[in-house]
């Protein structure tokens, strides 16, 4: 049946779908839509729109997932009464981290993600569903343990809210760990770097402005606030030496990079497994992501792990979306292009991948082998070469661009808490 629904729900226009999913939300939950706030229709159209475009784009077997994940997401809207997010108490706030554990594991089944729950990650959210013009109650996440506030996928377009966001997070003794991305330098359609590669192809580019010019502002705000700071996924060099400048100076600011942005540029970029956001820069920008770490105007090493389905990625480039996988990747890729070279030692490595993060994000107990230490650790044979392949991973994201490299650093098993959570092998 759902085939033949599946058939059908494609060529209808969403404003068809529309309706029927409002119709649908409303037969679910007609108590609770009724004790939500005035702006309840603004939530279901919201939800409808969202979910309409889906089916429109993928068929209606492969919204499945995200028709459960929006009726716990509707639960969560319920219990926050949608618009009353920023004065929400402690008590509401486990509520919706209970509820929110209701719809996250079916939208995003690949994602090493805990809301409030987990204990090796404390992150909360830096911003409302307004995207940017508030920021949360945080006095009242802290209260709950969060340490960090994030609004990774979305820069701030407010400098003021960024401000306000940062002398709270500042009294608070918590971090903000920013996306930075000015979308006043976002062209339509741009979907690799802006240089001579880009105009080579004849493509709209995303220069390096995008990144860099939103990192200058809230390193200024940082100055100014005394705010505690760390930029994710840094791409550009003229945000390493931006890093490096007010490091300098005595901020606590810091920086981390990726996997593929440390050996890939945008002269490698193939089809949409190569495409992510930021999107790969040139060759100068990639030695001095290198340099970055090397002189310690970087911190640490992350994975951006971004799972899409292979419909998805095997979009024309400009249709398909940003993002690829590397928690299955990273360690051997590095080991060996970084480590096996001698650019890197493997202590560095190790200390940029492990204990910085845990350092830096005040993991107690996480990030090094000692006595007192949560037994967190990866047994990693450094001999064993194999070539990477998509359809050996775990997770169901098989988008990486490094699909047939030959690596060395297998790994075998992954201990969390003295508990083997893989072993290689075995499900």
């Amino acid at each position: 049946r759902l085939v033949g629904v599946k058939k059908v729900m494609r060529f209808l226009p969403p404003v068809v779908t529309g309706p029927i999913i409002i119709l649908i939300g409303l037969n679910l939950a007609p108590n609770a839509v009724s004790n939500a706030s005035s702006c309840w229709w603004l939530a279901l159209l919201s939800i409808a729109v969202i979910v309409a475009a889906n089916i429109w784009g993928k068929g209606m077997v492969k919204i499945i997932p995200i028709l459960l994940g929006v009726v716990g997401s509707y639960a969560v809207a319920v219990i926050c009464q949608i618009t009353g997010m920023n004065t929400m108490d402690p008590a509401k706030l486990q509520a919706l981290s209970d509820a929110a554990w209701i719809g996250l594991p079916f939208q995003f089944e690949d994602t090493l993600f805990g809301l409030f729950s987990r204990p090796n990650l404390d992150t909360g959210l830096l911003l409302t569903v307004d995207c940017g013009v508030n920021a949360v109650d945080m006095a009242a996440l802290a209260k709950m343990g969060v340490r960090a506030f994030s609004d990774d996928g979305v820069g701030v377009q407010s400098g003021d809210v960024m401000e306000e966001a940062m002398k709270q997070s500042h009294a608070l003794g918590t971090m903000i760990v920013a996306h930075t991305e000015d979308m006043s330098y976002r062209k339509p359609g741009a979907y690799m770097h802006e240089g001579t590669e880009s105009k080579a192809r004849g493509v709209v580019g995303i220069p390096s402005e995008c990144e860099w010019k939103q990192l200058e502002r809230d390193l200024k705000l940082v100055e100014k606030t005394g705010a505690h700071y760390h930029c994710c996924h840094v791409s550009a060099k003229e945000s390493v030496q931006l890093l490096r400048e007010y490091r300098s100076r005595g901020c606590d600011v810091s920086g981390e990079v990726t996997a593929h942005h440390l050996l890939l540029c945008d002269r490698d970029v193939v089809d949409a497994n190569w495409k992510m956001n930021p999107p790969l820069r040139g060759e100068a920008d990639r030695k001095a992501l290198i340099r970055g770490l090397q002189e310690g105007a970087l911190s640490l090493i992350a994975n951006d792990h971004a799972p899409h389905s292979e419909e998805e990625k095997k979009r024309p480039l400009e249709a398909a979306p940003f993002g690829i996988v590397s928690l299955e990747t990273a360690f051997p890729l590095l080991y060996t292009k970084l480590v096996l070279t001698g650019i890197v030692s493997l202590k560095q490595l190790v200390n940029w991948m492990s204990t910085a993060p845990a350092e830096r994000f005040g993991l107690a107990r996480r990030g090094r082998l000692e006595e007192g230490y949560a037994s967190d650790f990866t047994l990693v044979d450094l001999n064993e070469e194999y070539i990477i392949n998509r359809n050996h991973f775990l997770s169901k994201g098989r988008n990486t661009p490094f699909h047939g490299w030959r690596v060395k650093g297998k790994i075998k098993a992954t201990y969390v808490d003295g508990t083997c959570v893989y072993e290689e092998g075995k499900q």
